[in-house]
């Protein structure tokens, strides 16, 4: 029986290719009946004429007959749809401005949606490109006070023989940036290197597409050879995927290493927005000098960091499988909990009863780890629902658009009702148009996702050093879901016209005159989508206008320093092989040096430049505080040079700023800021308290005002500030530097003194500190500006839809405004009362907007800053907005209305 069925769809399919030939042979066929048929009749004595009309009334109707055959030959569904597409598209020729309208309008709307998606799927919803990613987690911690945590190497090894046999682990540091020279030749960027221990590449489950992966052999360097593995993208970009790479000698911060291997393509790391060039063993930490992302409670930092067990500086990645995790449970948290016991040891008091009770937390990492995701995706998420709401407004106007144009064809359908076609076949065909215009929408708005997706998340990461925004690929996620918006697209605005293109009994059409036939029910439709469209469009107004508000807000935060006239010059000394002698020669040859330019008032160095998040912490033990069960006190913490405050420009409270009597030999000193004063000395007279972390006492020696030093956003926490002198073993990584003019007029004034003074210095940048705090602030920025250009479509696509709808209303009821004017009314008043039907139109849509509003108010009021999400003021100005966009819309109906000729009107009726 399935072998008679696929005999058949075999047949008929061949029929579909071979219609010509099979046409030919039944008309053939058919030709030889009716002649022996009219044989027949000429025997019984009728003449040629009259036999052969008889042999066509015995045969039957031919062409009925043909169209019997050939539905049994070949697939007559599949021919239909042909001849449904073949008919659109000669209706669009017909009609090309309505066609190019709707694409255009919806291409827009589907390309914006899908764009944001892109970037959000980006974002929070893809996998690594690794095997199994759903397997990959991060040993992190859970319980009181817990803060992201770092493991030290021989912790690391610990957890990983403790382990050993249940769970595979592998140890990695974040990214750093190098200079990479190839052959003696320095690349044009600095590369992004990540260490990793030998395990790395087994545990991710990414085996090189050419060479070897890293070994836990690896883990040691005690004078070999020191190896690395680089990304497929390194090797295409810079190797021109050439295969004789590996063996080749890499040259990273002066340290040399050779490739053993390429990783595989796609493959960039577990980081988003921090995608890895190259690969070595942790062993090398010295030799390229990296120094960041670390806690050093009882440790030189100075000298290597593995075999240091104080120096926390690593993160574990685990490959668990679903039925493993109650087995690995048990054996981690017993490792875990001895390692915390370790930590302990260092502390006392409350805080060390809470790292007795922290426990081990294993957090997935399937979809990468980034420092963005949570601060972008609840923006992503706003504007997926703002675009979404645009791409409801440009439905509504396509529908809109279909409507006008089915009226226009109403006799057209009832004619070919009238002629046997059925009610389904017609709206078939309908359908069919708007299919064809949201395939065409859909194409070109993938195409636009596909710029606009990389463009986006471009503009909301900027181009940090170390830091480049992720590929929005164009996935099967995001085409899934462009596929879904298409058929949703189709599902609001074909239907509709379709069913009323179809609801009218074809014989009322052709008795009326189309010319004065009232339209006012059929417009009810349109009308009822235009007020809705306005209803929407109030929503991304006043959006708009709460997000304009909130950034007005942020740019007016007090920052508590002036960064006006203020250049910061970043630079890494450490990179830069400079030891812990070097440095202070290092720090005052650079002030010194830049302090002699024309126009410079002062410099300092810090560790930290400026609104850079840098965010660095210590939990300290403040005397004669007694904290609560279970409260960590954490100080942030800038080391800084001498004139610092004065040089960005904060207030010094109380008490002194640091000068040259505080050195490495005289008592630790710190000052701290207006919060920690507020929260911890319950106002006692804080100069000569004091502090201390570990077994380090330090003085506050004065109070400087609350300054929001690490993002703009950021309230100011508990702060304090110490001597850079006082601590050798940090490296500062900015220098501040007061102008008495325009800071971009000397940038390269200042690029040179410092090359001056320190040649083998590397320095990632010299800009305005304005600048870097106006960077802080583009995430509410581009938010502002993506909303404020939603808000102006919807406001755009719902005047447009005004407009057509009042236009279209108009020309059908000119027959009524041409007798009005003839019984004695003036254009006056014409062109008022059809104003007042736009204006009730858009009240109407107002009216059922603020409620949409007030609904959505929870969806952006984590994203505002000093504006309630339900402010009124904000929301009646966008009301205002689009009344009077409403207005202008329905002006030029509204004046052609009163300018119909009564006479012309009345000879036709």
């Amino acid at each position: 029986m399935i072998g008679t069925a696929l005999r058949v769809l075999g047949s008929r399919i061949r029929g579909v290719f071979r219609r010509g030939r099979r046409d030919d042979q039944l008309s053939d066929e058919i030709r030889a009946h009716l002649d022996l048929l009219a044989a027949e009749h000429m025997q019984r004595g009728l003449s040629a004429v009259a036999a052969r009309a008889a042999a066509r009334r015995d045969f039957g109707g031919v062409d009925q007959i043909k169209e019997a055959y050939r539905a049994r030959r070949g697939l007559p569904a599949l021919e239909t749809v042909g001849q449904d597409v073949r008919y659109a598209l000669r209706s669009f020729r017909k009609t090309p401005a309505v066609a190019v309208t709707i694409v255009l309008v919806l291409t827009l709307a589907i390309g914006a949606t899908t764009t944001v998606f892109s970037v959000l799927n980006a974002l929070a919803f893809r996998l690594l490109p690794v095997p199994r990613p759903q397997e990959l987690y991060l040993v992190e911690q859970a319980g009181p006070g817990s803060v992201p945590f770092r493991f030290s190497f021989p912790s690391f090894e610990r957890v990983r023989d403790g382990v050993g046999g249940t769970l595979a682990v592998a140890a990695m540091s974040r990214i750093q940036l190098v200079e990479t020279s190839i052959d003696g030749h320095r690349l044009d960027a600095r590369r992004r290197v990540q260490l990793v221990s030998g395990e790395y590449f087994d545990v991710i489950g990414s085996p090189p597409i050419l060479g070897r992966a890293l070994s836990a052999d690896d883990n040691r360097f005690a004078g070999r050879r020191p190896v690395a593995v680089i990304s497929e993208a390194m090797w295409r970009r810079v190797f021109l995927a050439s295969r004789d790479v590996v063996g080749r000698d890499l040259m990273l911060n002066g340290a040399p290493v050779r490739i053993v291997g390429v990783a595989p393509a796609g493959f960039s790391g577990v980081w988003l927005e921090a995608p890895a060039d190259i690969w070595i063993p942790l062993a090398m930490q010295d030799e390229v000098r990296y120094a960041q992302n670390y806690s050093a409670h009882d440790g030189d930092d100075l000298k290597p960091w593995p075999p240091q067990d104080s120096i926390e500086w690593l993160q574990i990645v685990a490959r668990v499988s679903s039925p493993q995790m109650a087995v690995v449970q048990g054996p981690l948290s017993n490792v875990f909990a001895g390692e915390m016991a370790r930590l302990a040891e260092s502390y006392t008091g409350a805080f060390r009863q809470q790292l007795l009770r922290r426990r081990v937390a294993l957090t997935p990492v399937a979809r990468g780890l980034s420092t963005e995701r949570t601060r972008l995706t609840n923006p992503l998420v706003a504007l997926l629902a703002m675009v979404t709401v645009v791409l409801i407004i440009a439905c509504a106007n396509a529908a809109n658009l279909l409507l006008a144009r089915a009226a226009a064809r109403r006799r057209e359908l009832a004619i070919r009702l009238s002629m046997g076609a059925s009610r389904g076949r017609l709206a078939r065909q309908l359908i069919t148009e708007g299919v064809l215009l949201v395939a065409a929408a859909s194409t070109l708005g993938v195409l636009l996702a596909y710029w606009g997706g990389d463009d986006l998340a471009r503009r909301l990461l900027g181009e940090a050093p170390g830091r480049e925004p992720f590929r929005s690929l164009v996935d099967g996620r995001v085409l899934g879901f462009a596929s879904l918006a298409s058929t949703i697209t189709v599902l609001l605005f074909g239907l509709l016209p379709a069913w009323r293109a179809t609801a009218d009994r074809s014989a009322d059409v052709l008795r009326s005159d189309s010319r004065t036939m009232r339209e006012g029910a059929r417009l009810t439709s349109s009308k009822l989508l235009v007020s809705g469209q306005i209803a929407l469009s109030l929503a991304l107004v006043t959006a708009a206008g709460l997000f304009g508000q909130s950034l007005l807000a942020l740019t007016r935060v007090p920052l508590g320093y002036d960064p006006a006239r203020v250049v910061t010059v970043k630079f890494n000394a450490r990179a830069s092989r400079y030891t812990e002698r070097d440095l202070r020669e290092l720090y005052r040859s650079l002030v010194r040096r830049v302090e002699g330019l024309p126009g410079v008032q002062s410099a300092a160095v810090s560790t930290c430049p400026l609104a850079a998040g840098c965010r660095d912490s210590t939990t300290v033990t403040i005397a004669g505080y007694v904290p609560r069960p279970d409260e960590e006190i954490r100080f942030g913490e800038y080391s800084v040079g001498p004139r610092y405050f004065s040089t960005v420009g904060m207030r010094l409270v109380s008490g002194r700023a640091f000068d040259d009597r505080d050195t490495d030999r005289t008592p630790l000193v710190a000052i701290v800021n207006e919060t920690a004063e507020r929260l911890y000395f319950d106002g006692r007279s804080v100069l000569g308290q004091s502090f201390s972390f570990g077994d380090q006492r330090i003085e506050i020696v004065g109070v400087v005002a609350d300054a929001r030093v690490n993002a703009v956003q950021e309230s100011p926490g508990p702060m304090a500030y110490y001597p850079l002198a006082q601590r050798p073993t940090r490296f500062a990584s900015a220098l501040e530097i007061r102008m008495s003019g325009v800071p971009a007029s000397i940038l390269d004034e200042v690029r040179r003194s410092i090359h001056d003074a320190a040649p083998t210095l590397l320095v990632d940048s010299v800009t305005a500190t304005a600048r870097q705090v106006d960077d802080n602030l583009r995430r509410e920025r581009v938010v502002a500006q993506v909303t404020a250009s939603l808000g102006l479509m919807a406001l755009a696509l719902a005047s447009f839809g005004l407009f057509g709808v009042m236009s279209y209303n108009v020309a059908q009821r000119s027959g009524e405004l041409g007798v009005r004017l003839a019984l004695g009314a003036t254009p006056s008043r014409v062109l008022t009362m059809v104003l007042g039907e736009s204006l009730r139109l858009a009240v109407i849509g107002v009216a059922l907007g603020v409620p949409a509003v007030l609904a959505s108010a929870r969806l952006v009021s984590s994203l505002l800053v000093g504006v309630a999400p339900t402010d009124p003021l904000t929301i009646a100005m966008s009301a205002t907005v689009l009344v009077g966009a409403a207005t202008i819309a329905g002006l030029l109906p509204a004046w052609r209305a009163s300018r119909v000729d009564p006479a012309v009107t009345l000879r036709w009726e």
